[in-house]
């Protein structure tokens, strides 16, 4: 279903109201076995159930396969085998193997739900921030998303490029932009121009990479972060216009 970039960023910012980070020192944070036999993390006494991102996350920091995170919480598993993932995951933390003085981001969410573990220094990109720079491209047109799943965390869509619409002998053509974003580590900002097709007479659409593209790097200096909106409309302004006509 197809959006405008306004109802996208209002939908990020719902999301976020549900949400709280809390900056805690790793010795003052504690994984256990509640009394219904679920994972918790204990945070600012109270406690999270982590999901899979978070658990993994968690494992790659204490030195815990992530493939044993896999199959000890996969569907069928009890709670002995949730039990040994604890123990694992203790033992992983003990005798100060990682610095119990170290601040980590915990994002935990209103539903009780421990959605990513973070360190310190990770450099968060903004999602709604992301999203505003596009509109900020085109300042004067009504940008819709033909698809786009997000929310306060993740951000992925395919948008159509106002005014970048032509038809040919075979179809309709137009330019479109992909962008990506994760705020929890699930993967860093990506910016694409792309090409659409109508490829059926109910609407159907194919779309294809242009020729260039845009990543910016996780641990970003502050002050490149503004170059970003630039970089932005000069590949939206050449790249992807010069590739459809």
């Amino acid at each position: 279903m197809s959006i405008t970039i306004d109802q996208a960023i209002e939908r990020v910012h719902d999301d976020r109201r549900e949400r709280q980070d809390y900056l805690v020192p790793f010795g003052h944070f504690q994984l256990k076995l509640n009394d219904s036999g679920e994972i918790v993390a204990r945070v600012q006494d109270r406690e999270f159930r982590p999901n899979d991102w978070a658990l993994r996350q968690m494992a790659m920091k204490m030195d815990v396969p992530t493939t044993m995170v896999k199959k000890l919480t996969a569907h069928g598993r009890d709670v002995r085998d949730r039990e040994l993932l604890v123990s694992i995951f203790q033992n992983g933390a003990r005798d100060g193997r990682v610095d119990p003085e170290k601040n980590f981001r915990f994002r935990t969410y209103s539903d009780g739900t421990l959605r990513a573990f973070l360190t310190e220094k990770y450099a968060i990109v903004d999602n709604v921030w992301c999203l505003e720079q596009l509109k900020k491209a085109f300042p004067n047109d009504e940008l819709m998303f033909d698809h786009f799943r997000g929310d306060a965390d993740n951000i992925y869509g395919n948008m159509r490029i106002p005014g970048a619409d032509f038809k040919s002998d075979d179809s309709e053509y137009g330019g479109s932009i992909f962008v990506r974003n994760s705020e929890i580590g699930n993967g860093r900002v990506a910016v694409a121009p792309g090409i659409w097709r109508q490829v059926c007479t109910n609407g159907m659409m194919g779309w294809a990479p242009a020729w260039s593209k845009v990543h910016l790097v996780r641990l970003i200096l502050p002050h490149f972060l503004p170059r970003f909106s630039v970089e932005l409309a000069r590949l939206f302004r050449t790249c992807v216009r010069d590739s459809i006509l």
